[in-house]
Protein backbone atom coordinates (compact mmCIF):
# COMPACT_ATOMS: atom_id res chain seq x y z
CA UNK A 1 0.00 0.00 0.00
CA UNK A 2 2.80 2.43 0.88
CA UNK A 3 4.50 1.79 -2.46
CA UNK A 4 1.23 2.56 -4.23
CA UNK A 5 0.78 5.81 -2.32
CA UNK A 6 4.34 6.94 -3.03
CA UNK A 7 3.86 6.13 -6.72
CA UNK A 8 0.58 8.05 -6.94
CA UNK A 9 2.22 11.05 -5.28
CA UNK A 10 5.01 10.87 -7.87
CA UNK A 11 2.42 10.90 -10.67
CA UNK A 12 0.81 13.91 -9.03
CA UNK A 13 4.14 15.71 -8.78
CA UNK A 14 4.87 15.04 -12.45
CA UNK A 15 1.43 16.37 -13.40
CA UNK A 16 2.53 19.71 -11.96
CA UNK A 17 5.10 19.85 -14.76
CA UNK A 18 2.29 19.70 -17.32
CA UNK A 19 0.26 22.35 -15.49
CA UNK A 20 3.29 24.60 -15.07
CA UNK A 21 4.12 24.40 -18.77
CA UNK A 22 0.57 25.23 -19.85
CA UNK A 23 0.34 28.14 -17.40
CA UNK A 24 3.71 29.51 -18.48
CA UNK A 25 2.61 29.36 -22.13
CA UNK A 26 -0.50 31.34 -21.20
CA UNK A 27 1.61 33.87 -19.29
CA UNK A 28 3.91 34.20 -22.30
CA UNK A 29 0.94 34.77 -24.62
CA UNK A 30 -0.20 37.55 -22.30
CA UNK A 31 3.26 39.14 -22.36
CA UNK A 32 3.99 38.29 -18.73
CA UNK A 33 7.00 36.04 -19.43
CA UNK A 34 10.28 37.31 -20.91
CA UNK A 35 11.48 35.63 -24.10
CA UNK A 36 14.58 34.03 -22.58
CA UNK A 37 16.56 31.50 -24.62
CA UNK A 38 19.78 29.68 -23.83
CA UNK A 39 20.90 29.00 -27.37
CA UNK A 40 24.62 28.59 -27.98
CA UNK A 41 26.57 28.39 -31.25
CA UNK A 42 26.72 24.62 -30.76
CA UNK A 43 22.93 24.40 -30.63
CA UNK A 44 22.78 25.94 -34.08
CA UNK A 45 24.95 23.15 -35.44
CA UNK A 46 22.64 20.37 -34.23
CA UNK A 47 20.36 19.17 -37.03
CA UNK A 48 16.62 18.70 -36.72
CA UNK A 49 16.02 14.95 -36.83
CA UNK A 50 12.33 13.98 -36.40
CA UNK A 51 13.11 10.24 -36.13
CA UNK A 52 14.58 10.97 -32.68
CA UNK A 53 11.00 11.44 -31.45
CA UNK A 54 10.85 7.65 -31.18
CA UNK A 55 13.53 7.77 -28.48
CA UNK A 56 12.29 11.00 -26.92
CA UNK A 57 8.89 9.45 -26.22
CA UNK A 58 10.37 6.61 -24.17
CA UNK A 59 11.19 8.93 -21.26
CA UNK A 60 7.69 8.55 -19.87
CA UNK A 61 8.37 4.89 -19.11
CA UNK A 62 11.36 5.92 -16.99
CA UNK A 63 8.90 7.38 -14.51
CA UNK A 64 7.84 3.82 -13.74
CA UNK A 65 11.20 2.06 -13.94
CA UNK A 66 11.81 2.43 -10.17
CA UNK A 67 8.34 1.00 -9.48
CA UNK A 68 9.03 -2.24 -11.34
CA UNK A 69 12.71 -2.47 -10.49
CA UNK A 70 13.30 -1.42 -6.86
CA UNK A 71 12.36 -4.12 -4.37
CA UNK A 72 13.98 -2.82 -1.18
CA UNK A 73 11.34 -0.68 0.64
CA UNK A 74 13.77 1.85 2.11
CA UNK A 75 15.53 2.40 -1.21
CA UNK A 76 12.17 2.79 -2.93
CA UNK A 77 11.08 5.41 -0.40
CA UNK A 78 14.32 7.35 -0.78
CA UNK A 79 13.96 7.20 -4.56
CA UNK A 80 10.44 8.57 -4.30
CA UNK A 81 11.55 11.38 -1.97
CA UNK A 82 14.41 12.28 -4.30
CA UNK A 83 12.03 12.34 -7.27
CA UNK A 84 9.66 14.67 -5.42
CA UNK A 85 12.51 16.92 -4.33
CA UNK A 86 14.19 17.59 -7.65
CA UNK A 87 10.97 17.70 -9.68
CA UNK A 88 9.36 20.25 -7.37
CA UNK A 89 12.58 22.28 -7.22
CA UNK A 90 12.82 22.35 -11.02
CA UNK A 91 9.15 23.27 -11.43
CA UNK A 92 9.63 26.17 -9.01
CA UNK A 93 12.68 27.24 -11.02
CA UNK A 94 10.67 27.06 -14.27
CA UNK A 95 8.21 29.51 -12.76
CA UNK A 96 10.79 32.14 -11.83
CA UNK A 97 13.14 31.57 -14.79
CA UNK A 98 11.04 30.51 -17.81
CA UNK A 99 13.31 29.60 -20.70
CA UNK A 100 11.77 29.41 -24.17
CA UNK A 101 12.80 26.94 -26.85
CA UNK A 102 12.96 28.15 -30.47
CA UNK A 103 11.29 25.31 -32.28
CA UNK A 104 12.00 24.06 -35.74
CA UNK A 105 9.63 24.89 -38.57
CA UNK A 106 8.91 21.84 -40.70
CA UNK A 107 6.42 20.13 -42.96
CA UNK A 108 4.51 17.10 -41.71
CA UNK A 109 5.47 14.51 -44.30
CA UNK A 110 5.85 11.19 -42.45
CA UNK A 111 5.20 9.39 -39.17
CA UNK A 112 8.15 10.94 -37.38
CA UNK A 113 7.42 14.55 -38.32
CA UNK A 114 3.79 13.88 -37.36
CA UNK A 115 5.02 12.64 -33.98
CA UNK A 116 7.08 15.80 -33.43
CA UNK A 117 4.10 17.94 -34.44
CA UNK A 118 1.93 16.05 -31.94
CA UNK A 119 4.57 16.63 -29.27
CA UNK A 120 4.81 20.34 -30.06
CA UNK A 121 1.03 20.75 -30.02
CA UNK A 122 0.61 19.49 -26.46
CA UNK A 123 3.94 20.40 -24.87
CA UNK A 124 4.54 24.18 -24.98
CA UNK A 125 8.16 25.30 -25.52
CA UNK A 126 8.83 26.19 -21.89
CA UNK A 127 9.92 24.28 -18.73
CA UNK A 128 13.34 23.94 -20.33
CA UNK A 129 16.13 24.67 -17.85
CA UNK A 130 17.01 22.26 -16.39
CA UNK A 131 15.57 19.48 -18.53
CA UNK A 132 13.32 17.22 -16.45
CA UNK A 133 13.15 14.89 -19.44
CA UNK A 134 16.86 14.29 -18.99
CA UNK A 135 16.81 14.37 -15.19
CA UNK A 136 14.09 11.74 -14.87
CA UNK A 137 15.76 9.37 -17.29
CA UNK A 138 19.28 9.74 -15.88
CA UNK A 139 18.07 9.54 -12.27
CA UNK A 140 16.18 6.28 -12.87
CA UNK A 141 19.21 4.90 -14.70
CA UNK A 142 21.59 5.75 -11.87
CA UNK A 143 19.36 4.06 -9.31
CA UNK A 144 18.96 1.00 -11.52
CA UNK A 145 22.73 0.71 -12.05
CA UNK A 146 23.32 0.62 -8.30
CA UNK A 147 20.79 -2.17 -7.76
CA UNK A 148 21.37 -4.29 -10.88
CA UNK A 149 24.30 -3.22 -13.03
CA UNK A 150 23.22 -4.77 -16.37
CA UNK A 151 19.73 -3.29 -16.12
CA UNK A 152 21.19 0.03 -15.06
CA UNK A 153 23.67 0.16 -17.93
CA UNK A 154 20.89 -0.43 -20.43
CA UNK A 155 18.77 2.22 -18.72
CA UNK A 156 21.63 4.73 -18.77
CA UNK A 157 22.29 4.00 -22.45
CA UNK A 158 18.64 4.75 -23.23
CA UNK A 159 18.84 7.84 -20.99
CA UNK A 160 21.80 9.02 -23.04
CA UNK A 161 19.76 8.51 -26.19
CA UNK A 162 16.88 10.48 -24.68
CA UNK A 163 19.25 13.29 -23.76
CA UNK A 164 20.49 13.52 -27.34
CA UNK A 165 16.95 13.22 -28.71
CA UNK A 166 15.84 16.32 -26.80
CA UNK A 167 18.36 18.26 -28.87
CA UNK A 168 17.52 16.58 -32.17
CA UNK A 169 13.77 17.26 -31.94
CA UNK A 170 14.49 20.81 -30.75
CA UNK A 171 12.91 20.48 -27.34
CA UNK A 172 15.94 21.59 -25.30
CA UNK A 173 19.16 23.55 -25.43
CA UNK A 174 22.51 21.94 -24.62
CA UNK A 175 22.72 23.72 -21.27
CA UNK A 176 19.28 22.32 -20.37
CA UNK A 177 20.62 18.81 -20.89
CA UNK A 178 23.80 19.41 -18.91
CA UNK A 179 21.82 20.93 -16.05
CA UNK A 180 19.36 18.02 -16.14
CA UNK A 181 22.19 15.51 -15.75
CA UNK A 182 23.60 17.52 -12.85
CA UNK A 183 20.24 17.64 -11.08
CA UNK A 184 19.73 13.88 -11.47
CA UNK A 185 23.23 13.09 -10.23
CA UNK A 186 22.88 15.37 -7.20
CA UNK A 187 19.54 13.84 -6.23
CA UNK A 188 20.85 10.30 -6.59
CA UNK A 189 24.13 10.74 -4.71
CA UNK A 190 22.70 12.95 -1.96
CA UNK A 191 19.42 11.15 -1.24
CA UNK A 192 19.34 7.63 -2.67
CA UNK A 193 22.89 6.28 -2.65
CA UNK A 194 23.40 6.63 1.14
CA UNK A 195 20.25 4.54 1.76
CA UNK A 196 21.31 1.51 -0.29
CA UNK A 197 22.54 -1.23 2.10
CA UNK A 198 26.07 -2.19 1.12
CA UNK A 199 25.74 -5.76 2.35
CA UNK A 200 22.27 -6.53 0.97
CA UNK A 201 22.14 -9.34 -1.62
CA UNK A 202 20.95 -8.34 -5.11
CA UNK A 203 17.68 -10.26 -4.75
CA UNK A 204 16.72 -8.02 -1.82
CA UNK A 205 17.44 -4.84 -3.72
CA UNK A 206 15.82 -5.43 -7.10
CA UNK A 207 12.97 -7.41 -8.59
CA UNK A 208 13.75 -10.07 -11.22
CA UNK A 209 14.71 -8.60 -14.59
CA UNK A 210 11.57 -9.89 -16.26
CA UNK A 211 9.57 -7.25 -14.39
CA UNK A 212 11.36 -4.19 -15.88
CA UNK A 213 10.97 -5.88 -19.27
CA UNK A 214 7.23 -5.23 -18.95
CA UNK A 215 7.97 -1.58 -19.67
CA UNK A 216 9.64 -2.53 -22.93
CA UNK A 217 6.54 -4.42 -24.03
CA UNK A 218 4.30 -1.53 -22.99
CA UNK A 219 6.43 0.90 -24.95
CA UNK A 220 6.27 -1.36 -28.00
CA UNK A 221 2.49 -1.47 -27.74
CA UNK A 222 2.35 2.33 -27.46
CA UNK A 223 4.49 2.74 -30.58
CA UNK A 224 2.28 0.30 -32.51
CA UNK A 225 -0.82 2.24 -31.42
CA UNK A 226 0.75 5.54 -32.50
CA UNK A 227 1.68 4.11 -35.90
CA UNK A 228 -1.90 2.86 -36.32
CA UNK A 229 -3.38 6.26 -35.40
CA UNK A 230 -1.08 7.99 -37.87
CA UNK A 231 -2.09 5.70 -40.72
CA UNK A 232 -5.73 6.16 -39.78
CA UNK A 233 -5.25 9.88 -40.42
CA UNK A 234 -5.79 10.98 -36.83
CA UNK A 235 -5.24 14.72 -36.52
CA UNK A 236 -5.69 15.78 -32.89
CA UNK A 237 -4.03 19.13 -33.59
CA UNK A 238 -4.07 21.82 -36.24
CA UNK A 239 -1.84 21.24 -39.25
CA UNK A 240 0.59 22.76 -40.05
CA UNK A 241 0.51 25.56 -37.45
CA UNK A 242 1.92 23.50 -34.56
CA UNK A 243 5.40 24.93 -34.47
CA UNK A 244 5.51 26.81 -31.16
CA UNK A 245 6.07 30.23 -32.69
Amino acid sequence: MRRTILTLIAVGVFSLYVISNQVTAARAAAGLVPSTTLETPLDKLIPFFPFAELIYLSVYLFLFLPVVHIKHPVVFERTAYAFYTYNLACIAFFWVFPVRMIRQEFAIYDLWSWGVAFNYAYDPPYNNFPSLHVSNAVFAGLVARRLDRPVGLVALAVAAGISVSTLLVKQHWIVDVVAGIAVASAAYYAIVAPAVPKDAPPEELAFPRRLPMVLVWIYGAIVVAIVALYHMGWKPFEWPDVRGK
